[in-house]
């Protein structure tokens, strides 16, 4: 529970809707866990939670059955991904999802779309890499400077993205191997790529400053 009421802070997500869905997964048709309770718990009025509940319905996380909400299939692998993968990192995973179209239900309960699936989202962290070092590689012709670039945008922004595809590759476990050996092989090519633009950005200041 305390990792579902962390989210809010990290990373934005709602947390009162992650925590109903942690209290339903343990409510059943004989055994119904009282919204009323959970409005308690969470400080906010019950005609609030009921109308949550409702919302995850019509999205496919909860259904009604007789007098009980209780977590449907893709409520409790929702519910499951969030809980296995640390919360700063989880939200990172699920927007690459999200914004082409990929089912995260899907990817959690099917081993030929799993393996589609990591490879995608390290194909986009990849490709990200690329186009961000690049640039930095480009625009930047000072050796101070570049390394000074560099490090803020590890702290910042790859180091996150980093964990994110090693937690990603985690969930995949045996099966998630492969891809990480793929997504580390492919940073080195990338550096070295990079290196060498490095290389000859910095030869150009220096040419241009000693004319």
């Amino acid at each position: 529970m305390s990792k579902i009421r962390d989210l809010d802070e990290k990373i934005g997500i709602d947390v009162k809707d992650l925590y109903i869905l942690e209290r339903l997964s343990a409510s059943s048709s004989l055994s119904c866990v009282s919204l009323s309770s959970i409005a308690k718990e969470l400080g906010i009025t019950r005609q609030s939670v009921h109308e949550r509940v409702k919302r995850l319905c019509g999205e496919g996380f909860v259904e009604n059955i007789g007098r009980c909400y209780v977590l449907t299939e893709k409520g409790r692998a929702r519910l499951r991904f969030i809980k296995k993968v640390e919360p700063e990192y989880a939200e990172l995973i699920l927007r690459h999802f999200n914004i082409y179209g990929r089912s995260l239900e899907e990817f959690l309960k099917n081993d030929a779309k799993r393996d589609y699936a990591l490879y995608f989202i390290i194909g986009s962290f990849l490709a990200y890499f690329l186009a961000r070092i690049t640039w930095i590689s480009l625009m930047s012709f000072s050796e101070k400077g570049v390394e000074k670039i560099l490090e803020e945008l590890w702290n910042k922004e790859l180091k996150k993205m980093t964990k994110a595809v090693i937690y990603t590759a985690t969930i995949i476990e045996e099966k998630g191997r492969d891809a990480l050996k793929t997504f580390v092989d492919a940073l080195q090519g990338i550096a070295i790529f990079n290196a060498t633009i490095l290389e000859a950005s910095t030869k150009k200041y220096s040419e241009s400053s000693q004319k």
